[in-house]
């Protein structure tokens, strides 16, 4: 609706005659300033008609803004220099191509990075897609295939089954200790190599199964020996593991049936064996099962294992106390599958959730969408699925994806480019990509069909009447990535600014938004102005569970050597917080042991919730779903407790159950405190602890890990702290160590002369140790990369460079930029697993790893940066459980940051008669 003006009398003392300009302006209306606005504008119009000669009201004037205020250089544009060198040889100058070639070639690296690409070719208006991240089948035979696994098996010296009670009962406790360990750490690398071997060969085929059927094995003569060796952590260890495998092989079944081998029968008899051995045959007992007299009946002929399988004898003092129930909320919550209404779906490669159904089908509609879902949860896809509609439409078409900072555009355009490839019918300098930034742009922004830019380019595109008369109606849609950078101060306003004025539909996404309702109403507010529909899809709990924990440093005096406590979150409660946050996760072990807690304090006026069996059943096998639904039943619960009066009195139910979740952790930090110089709260004793930290966290397979501290300076002593503790370390062993000595003496410059590179390659005196460094030497990464990495690195302090050599870096904006490419390709990669980095890195930089760990209490560390820090911890489709651990932190600080609420977007557009 088009705003109308209205005839404004304004009195003038001079007398004049007042211009009919000035009769057209909007009414204005303010309880104070209404009486003298008028006069005002009247005066300022004065004093311009008296200083020109000529006016002319009915003129207008265009301003066009062609460039950033950052940067001098054109919008869209190639540089002075380079517009010259075209001009007068027709072509760009050496260096400007060596540039741009740099460029092209840092992009392909960055991609191959975030996805292992391998190529492919996008042809607009066809059913041909190829996605360059997609790993390649093998082709061979099913002998073929078999053959591979039966190596791998010799490879990792996996020998004959276990004859199990005849081969241990002459054993020591401690050589059967010695055979649990030998198991542990062969299920380790058979696991390892299983998503390389699972990658390349189909998951329905028979060899797929067996290789599962070996890890059982494994799994089963672990548990075994730790049952024998009464080590009760390794025996649920390796339970939870054969549990797992045997449960995943019985509910696949019915794609088995219709094969009509006795494999089926075969496979089901020893997965249902196994479950009995352990005593948690009840989870099995409703999948259907099919278990025939004499399976070697079967009319398609007799199956059997290409190894030899045999099961120790089911006994009443090896089985697990607990209920099958118990003990998957407790051991294999991890384990349990997480879909939301999984279901096949064409359009993508995988089976969608329903809420990621619900995003497909709303852009097949061409309707705008606002998801808010946490990280890890899987919502990224849809930004890739909505570029593809694009480029399948047509060549004309544009898809703007506004990402918040230039790292996040660097990495977004980069999987682009490993992602799609695509022919045009007309090139004429056309691209599938390119990127615009205040800094530079890599291609042209106006011929391309994805532009990847920052909220303040788009801004001045829409702006600049020349440009967006042009480019605007070829926008198809706009992606909003990190949508909540709304309620920031600074520069939030630019993006209420696009949100207003961009016409076509959007997509907005964002992990912490606390009014999700209001935001997303005043965003569908503004799409049905523009034409569009709004699809607001909000999603609570996190695909992989947060496993809480507060670093402990071992004293001497301690009773335990495992430094890592487990914080339960709802112990944080009892502090003051009121109120359960609707996103606050927990693991089933959490909720089985607050619910145990609650029964056994239960009174009167508190009463007790469901046990785990009268919820669940006598059995069965649970999933996500209802651990989700058993959880709120939890909270509600517990929220009946909270309102009852003086609920908090010492000596009441809920201050009992406080106590007993909380655990020792106060009084453990403390004596930590009096047994040191400098407080656990100080830095200086966070540069003495965090080696040991670091190490600790890489003995319990914690790392990669990113290592959050919000003062860059600090970031760099932290660093160089843990380097200077391995460098001690390893120059103490190679001076006192007798093999390493005489390795040195055989090493002599007369011998290496002769001899090739390679060999030299193969020891290296000065080289870090294996055991002195945290790098993942079998990530792939040559030497050869390596090194040309690290030359790249001019004027970088050869301490970091070091630390490179040894997988520790670190990350926030005082590094140069090649500097901060190198770490996150190869963070990816897998080469470097410790990162001390500022909240710069959670901002939607796709970094996957295994632990979060925050040093130190920071005005900074809020309950969005929480969020968003600790959601880089068990990313989906990398690790089935994160890890966040907490260290330096006081425990209020720690309660607070698990229950605050997120806080609630609010306006930044300023109240200005202009946009």
């Amino acid at each position: 609706m088009a705003l109308q003006s209205k005839p404004i009398t304004i009195s003038d003392t001079t007398n004049r005659e007042v211009p009919s300009l000035i009769q057209g302006l909007l009414p204005y209306a303010h309880p104070v300033l209404s009486e003298n606005m008028p006069r005002f504008e009247y005066a300022v119009f004065m004093n311009h008609l008296d200083s020109t000669s000529d006016f002319h009201g009915g003129a207008e004037i265009t301003h066009e803004e062609q460039c950033h205020w950052h940067s001098s250089s054109l919008l869209g544009s190639m540089k002075k220099s380079e517009r010259e060198q075209c001009l007068k040889y027709g072509r760009f100058s050496r260096f400007t191509e060596t540039r741009k070639q740099k460029q092209a070639h840092w992009i392909s690296l960055y991609a191959a990075s975030l996805t292992g690409a391998k190529g492919g070719i996008l042809v607009c208006q066809t059913d041909l897609i190829i996605e360059k991240n997609r790993l390649e089948k093998a082709e061979g035979e099913e002998k073929t295939a078999r053959n591979r696994m039966l190596g791998i098996f010799q490879e990792l010296n996996i020998g004959p089954p276990s004859r199990f009670e005849d081969e241990t009962k002459l054993l020591s406790k401690k050589e059967i200790s010695k055979l649990a360990a030998e198991r542990k750490s062969s299920l380790a690398k058979l696991q390892t190599k299983s998503s390389e071997f699972f990658s390349r060969y189909d998951s329905a085929t028979t060899v797929h199964r067996e290789f599962q059927i070996m890890t059982l094995r494994l799994a089963m003569e672990g548990f075994f020996y730790a049952h024998e060796c009464k080590d009760q952590e390794a025996k649920i260890s390796f339970g939870a593991s054969a549990f797992e495998i045997a449960t995943s092989l019985l509910s696949r079944q019915p794609s088995l049936t219709s094969k009509g081998t006795t494999e089926l029968f075969v496979m089901s008899e020893i997965c249902l064996g196994a479950l009995e051995v352990m005593g948690l045959e009840s989870a099995a007992k409703d999948l259907p099962v099919a278990l025939p007299s004499n399976p070697k009946n079967n009319s398609s002929g007799e199956y059997s294992l290409p190894f030899k399988f045999k099961l120790p004898k089911a006994s009443r003092k090896r089985k697990f106390a607990c209920s099958a129930v118990e003990f998957q909320l407790r051991h294999c919550g991890h384990f349990m599958e997480r879909g939301l209404d999984l279901r096949p779906d064409p359009r993508v490669k995988f089976d969608p959730d329903s809420w990621q159904r619900d995003i497909l089908d709303s852009i097949d509609k061409d309707e705008s969408v606002f998801v808010v879902a946490p990280t890890s949860a899987g919502k990224t896809f849809c930004s890739f699925y909505a570029m593809e509609k694009v480029l399948r439409r047509d060549d004309d078409g544009v898809i703007v994806y506004v990402a918040p900072t230039k790292a996040l555009v660097n990495q977004i355009a980069a999987e682009v480019e490993a992602r799609f490839s695509k022919s045009f019918a007309n090139a004429g300098g056309k691209s599938v990509w390119a990127i615009l930034t205040r800094d530079y742009q890599i291609h042209d922004p106006f011929s391309c069909q994805i532009l990847v830019t920052v909220p303040a380019m788009l801004q001045i595109i829409l702006l600049q009447p020349n440009i967006a008369g042009q480019f605007v109606p070829r926008i198809r849609r706009v992606i909003f990535d990190e949508i909540h950078c709304i309620g920031e101060l600074e520069g939030g306003v630019i993006w209420e600014q696009l949100l207003l004025m961009i016409p076509s539909p959007i997509l907005a996404l964002s992990a912490t938004v606390g009014n999700v309702d209001e935001l997303g109403g005043w965003i569908g507010n503004i799409q049905t102005t523009h034409g569009h529909s709004l699809k607001t899809i909000k999603l609570e709990s996190r695909y992989s569970d947060l496993r809480k924990y507060c670093y402990v440093p071992a004293t001497a005096d301690s009773e335990t050597t495992n430094c890592f406590q487990h914080v339960h979150p709802l112990s944080a409660l009892g502090y003051g917080n009121n109120g359960i946050a609707s996103d606050l996760d927990l693991e089933p072990s959490d909720m089985v042991e607050a619910v145990n807690w609650m029964i056994s304090l239960a009174s009167a006026k508190f009463l007790a919730p469901k046990s785990c069996e009268e919820f669940f059943g006598s059995g069965g096998l649970i999933t996500r779903a209802d651990t989700l639904r058993y959880g709120s039943h939890l909270k509600e619960t517990l929220n009946e407790w909270m309102i009852q009066p003086n609920y908090q009195e010492p000596g009441s139910p809920f201050a009992k159950l406080m106590v007993k979740l909380a655990g020792s952790k106060q009084q453990d930090l403390a004596n930590v405190s009096k047994q040191t110089e400098d407080s656990i709260y100080d830095s200086k004793y966070w540069l003495h602890a965090v080696p040991s930290l670091v190490q600790d966290m890489d003995a319990q397979g914690f790392l990669p890990g990113l290592f959050f501290c919000y003062d860059r300076s600090l970031n760099n002593q932290l660093l160089i702290s843990v380097l200077d503790k391995l460098v001690a370390a390893e120059n103490e062993f190679k001076e006192t160590d007798p093999g390493f000595i005489m390795k040195k003496k055989a090493w002599s410059k007369e011998d290496m002369a002769e001899s090739t590179e390679n060999v030299r390659d193969l020891f290296d005196p000065s080289a870090p140790l294996d055991r002195f460094s945290y790098a993942n030497k079998l990530c792939g990464l040559t030497l050869d990369e390596l090194r040309e990495g690290i030359e790249e690195l001019d004027g970088m302090p050869p301490q970091f460079v070091e630390a490179l050599k040894r997988g520790i870096c670190v990350h926030h904006a005082g590094m140069n930029r090649k500097y901060l490419q190198l770490v996150e390709r190869w963070f990816r990669q897998g080469w470097l697993r410790v990162v001390f980095c500022t909240g710069t890195l959670a901002l939607g930089i796709n970094m996957p790893a295994v632990s979060s760990v925050f040093i130190g209490d920071s005005l900074f560390l809020t309950a969005l940066n929480f969020r968003q820090a600790s959601g880089r911890a068990g990313r989906r489709g990398f690790d089935l459980v994160g890890n966040v651990i907490f260290f330096g932190l006081p425990l209020e600080k720690i309660y607070a940051l698990l229950t605050a609420r997120l806080p609630h977007l609010k306006a930044s557009f300023p109240i200005s008669t202009t946009l």
